[in-house]
C-alpha cells in the first residue's frame, strides 16, 4: 500500500506540467511588462535627449538611442534580478553593496521614466489642448483688437485727406478765379496804350498783383500741407500709443496662460478620472476634499508601479524556482544510488524512474 506521500508516477508528471505551465505563464506576463516599461522608458528618453535620442544606434538602422538606451537598461535589471535570484537560491547575500545599490538605480530610473510618459497621459491629458486653445482665442482676442484699431486710424485719415483735398480745391478756385481776373485786368492795359506805350502804373500794379497771389497761393497750400502732415502725424501717434497699449496688454494676458495655470482646470483632465472622481468625494469621509489632480497622480503612480514592479517580482519568482529545480536536481543526483545499468530489474523501470522524480521534487 502507498503511503501518504507517496504519488503516482501520472500524478507526478501532471504537477510537474503544471508548475512549468504556471512558471512560463509569469515569464511570459512579465516579459510583456517589461516590453511596455521598454516602450515607455524609450518615449521618455527620446522626449528627453531630443535629436539627440532620435538618432539611429547603429547606421542605416531604424534602432535609435532612446530605444538602444531603454533597452540596455531594462537587460541590466533583468541581469541584476537574475544574480539576486541565484543568490537568494543558494542562501547567500550579496557580496557587496555595489550591486543592490545598482539595481535600485536601475528600477528608480525606470520607474521616473515610466512614471513621466503615463504621467503625461493621465494627469491633465488635455492641458496642451487647453493651453492652445487659451493662447489661440487670446492672440485672437488682441488681433481683433489691433484690426480694429488700424481700421478706425484708415477711416479717420481717410476723413482728414479728403477735408484737406476739400480745402485745397477751394483754395485753388479761389486762386484760379483771382489770377484770371487779374489777367483780365493786366490784358485790358495792355491794350491801353498812350503814345506808343502800355506799361504804365496800372499795368504794373497787375504784374505785381499776379506775384503776390502766386506768392500767397504758394504759402498757403505750404501751410495746407504742413497741417495735414501735422494732422497725419498726430493720428499716427494716437495710434502708435494704442497699440502699444493693446501690445502690453496681450504680453501681460499671454504671461498669465502657461500650463501651470490650465494643469488643475477640469477642461484638461480626463473626463473618466472626472467621473471617478465624483464617486471618490461622494465616498470619502466628511471633511476630505480630494483634488482632481491629487486623484490622477495617484492613478498614475499605481500603473507605473505596476508595469515596473510587477514583472520584477515575477521574474524574481520564475528565477529562483528555476533555480530551486536546478539545486533539488543536483542534490537529488548526489544521494540516490544510480540504478546499475544492465540489471533488467533497473532498466528502463518505471517506479524508480517516478521515485526519483518524486523524491526530487520533494
Amino acid at each position: 500500500m502507498p503511503t501518504s506521500h507517496s504519488f503516482s508516477p501520472t500524478t507526478t508528471i501532471a504537477r510537474s506540467a503544471i508548475d512549468t505551465l504556471i512558471l512560463l505563464g509569469a515569464a511570459a506576463s512579465a516579459a510583456l511588462l517589461l516590453y511596455l516599461s521598454y516602450r515607455f522608458e524609450a518615449m521618455a528618453y527620446a522626449q528627453i535627449l531630443g535629436t539627440l535620442g532620435a538618432r539611429p544606434l547603429f547606421a542605416g538602422s531604424g534602432f535609435t538611442v532612446a530605444e538602444g538606451l531603454a533597452a540596455g537598461l531594462n537587460a541590466a535589471k533583468v541581469a541584476l534580478i537574475y544574480v539576486a535570484a541565484q543568490h537568494l537560491v543558494r542562501r547567500r547575500g550579496w557580496r557587496t553593496l555595489l550591486p543592490r545599490a545598482v539595481h535600485a538605480f536601475l528600477i528608480t530610473v525606470s520607474l521616473v521614466m515610466t512614471l513621466l510618459v503615463i504621467g503625461g497621459q493621465t494627469i491633465s491629458p488635455d492641458a496642451e489642448r487647453r493651453l492652445a486653445s487659451l493662447l489661440e482665442s487670446t492672440e485672437t482676442r488682441f488681433s481683433s483688437e489691433t484690426a480694429r484699431l488700424e481700421a478706425a486710424a484708415a477711416r479717420q485719415r481717410e476723413v482728414i485727406r479728403q477735408s484737406f483735398e476739400a480745402e485745397r480745391t477751394q483754395l485753388s478756385a479761389a486762386h484760379l478765379s483771382r489770377m484770371a481776373e487779374l489777367q483780365e485786368g493786366l490784358d485790358a492795359e495792355r491794350d491801353n496804350v498812350i503814345n506808343g506805350e502800355f506799361y504804365g502804373p496800372r499795368y504794373q500794379d497787375f504784374e505785381r498783383n499776379i506775384e503776390l497771389e502766386r506768392a500767397a497761393f504758394a504759402s498757403r497750400t505750404d501751410e495746407l500741407r504742413t497741417r495735414e502732415e501735422a494732422a497725419m502725424a498726430a493720428l499716427a501717434e494716437t495710434l502708435a500709443t494704442d497699440l502699444a497699449a493693446v501690445q502690453e496688454s496681450r504680453d501681460t494676458a499671454l504671461s498669465g496662460i502657461s500650463l501651470g495655470s490650465v494643469f488643475d482646470v477640469e477642461e484638461a483632465q480626463n473626463p473618466y478620472l472626472l467621473r471617478f472622481l465624483e464617486i471618490a468625494r461622494y465616498m470619502a469621509p466628511e471633511g476630505v476634499e480630494i483634488e482632481i489632480v491629487v486623484l490622477t497622480v495617484f492613478v498614475a503612480v499605481m500603473i507605473s508601479l505596476g508595469v515596473e514592479i510587477s514583472p520584477l517580482v515575477v521574474l524574481g519568482y520564475v528565477f529562483r524556482s528555476l533555480g530551486r529545480q536546478e539545486q533539488t536536481v543536483a542534490e537529488v543526483r548526489a544521494v540516490e544510488p544510480q540504478p546499475v545499468h544492465g540489471d533488467p530489474a533497473n532498466d528502463n523501470n518505471p517506479q524508480i524512474e517516478a521515485e526519483v522524480r518524486v523524491n526530487g521534487a520533494a
